[in-house]
């Protein structure tokens, strides 16, 4: 990773009780509701659209098919009365009635503003400063100007109710094996009514952790973690601690029965939530692993902890035999 690239900061970390895995099915839930948070803002609607005719921060691969993905969205966006230009990251809703989108972030302020509008108008306004503390703030005033504290959006639920958005603190980093950080909290909006709920709340301590993800595809699971890793049930809001240990890439099978992801940079981990299993794939200590996922399989490359250099050999995981081959190049 090259140095002045922005990549996200780890704020928080969350200690929960356990760290062991439980077989027995018990479960402590930490999801709160939203009562605390302050409150999302009512947009009267505006008649006429004011969004750009390009979003020049999204990028397309090439191609006719893309090309014609690319050329659609500008056309849904267009009816969308967004007032800001350029966004830092936009999302539909499934049936394309609501878009979520992330105005640029503003330095002045240190502020991110995230709209939440349905196609009769700018329905809900919500503000990155409102979720960070001035005590917050003023830890991280030595990043200035080279820090954000922003407001983006995550997921759309199926159902498109409700919005998940997840606030973030961004800073210059670099390093062996620095694949970035996740985020400070996530929240769940519901677009209907304005309600926010906490999903994954900051912590009471300003500690440089936080949280790294991923929804499972039928939206049943939440899995998560950075010193504690576990998996949260989205429709019992049951908590499951799965291992101890900083995590990262979390990545889900299509069915959503298993999910891999990266234990302390060198381990290789598949949980099945419904069978609360834990087994060790891969174990290369002094490497750092990387993972890109196919539709069937998964790509692991081993990359030096010291120098960035990748292994020539690499390993692959098939989704549907469960056996990891390791692929070593012919001389």
């Amino acid at each position: 990773m090259k140095k002045g690239i922005v990549v996200a900061l780890l704020i928080t970390g969350i200690l929960l009780n356990s760290c062991t895995l439980i077989e027995n099915g018990a479960a402590n839930s930490i999801v709160t509701s939203g009562t605390s948070l302050p409150a999302s803002t009512k947009q009267a609607v505006s008649p006429t659209p004011t969004h750009p005719s390009a979003a020049t921060s999204q990028v397309f691969p090439f191609g006719a098919m893309a090309e014609q993905v690319y050329q659609y969205e500008q056309t849904q966006m267009a009816k969308f009365p967004v007032k800001c230009n350029n966004p830092q990251k936009y999302l539909f809703s499934p049936d394309h009635n609501w878009l979520a989108w992330a105005c640029p972030y503003a330095y002045k302020e240190d502020n991110q503003t995230l709209e939440i509008a349905s196609l009769r108008g700018n329905d809900w306004i919500l503000q990155s400063r409102n979720y960070y503390t001035d005590e917050f703030k003023k830890d991280f005033l030595e990043f200035s100007p080279y820090s954000e504290m922003g407001i983006l959006p995550v997921n759309w639920s199926k159902d498109g109710k409700s919005l998940y958005f997840a606030t973030r603190i961004s800073i210059d980093a670099d390093g062996p094996c620095f694949f970035g950080f996740g985020d400070n909290g996530l929240y769940k909006i519901d677009v209907q009514t304005g309600k926010i709920s906490t999903i994954l709340p900051p912590p009471s301590s300003n500690s440089r952790y936080g949280y790294q993800y991923a929804f499972s595809p039928d939206e049943k699971w939440l899995v998560y973690g950075f010193d504690q890793t576990s998996i949260l049930n989205l429709q019992t809001n049951e908590v499951y601690p799965i291992d101890k240990g900083w995590t990262r890439a979390f990545t889900w099978s299509q069915d959503s029965s298993k999910v891999v992801y990266i234990l302390d940079n060198s381990n290789l981990i598949l949980y099945s939530p419904e069978t609360k299993k834990v087994n060790t794939l891969v174990n290369e200590e002094g490497w750092c692993l990387n993972i890109f996922p196919y539709e069937d399989r998964i790509r692991i490359d081993l990359i030096n902890e010291n120098d960035w250099t990748t292994r020539e050999d690499e390993f692959t995981y098939d989704w549907t035999t469960g056996i990891i081959i390791q692929i070593t190049p012919t001389p």
